[in-house]
């Protein structure tokens, strides 16, 4: 939890940085491939601890078959 709470504070820090970028029209856009899938499920992992809190139940869906080539394709060589 402490590793995923720390990557969270970094990303916090990046948009900052971004939007001090954007302010001085020197933004760079970065063309970084990731996971949108593995995206939410980190995401479910840390508020999760939230949820049981308040009892609430996190329903995490699979991806209709017919969609995840949008989701698993690869841009760029």
């Amino acid at each position: 939890m402490l590793v995923l709470n720390a990557q969270i504070m970094k990303n916090l820090m990046c948009d900052l940085l971004d939007l001090a970028q954007m302010e001085n029209n020197t933004f760079k856009l970065n063309k970084e491939f990731f996971s949108f899938p593995d995206l939410i499920k980190k995401a479910f992992i840390v508020v999760s601890h939230v949820a049981q809190k308040k009892s609430v139940q996190l329903i995490l869906c699979d991806i209709p078959l017919q969609e995840q080539p949008y989701y698993n394709e690869v841009y760029g060589d």
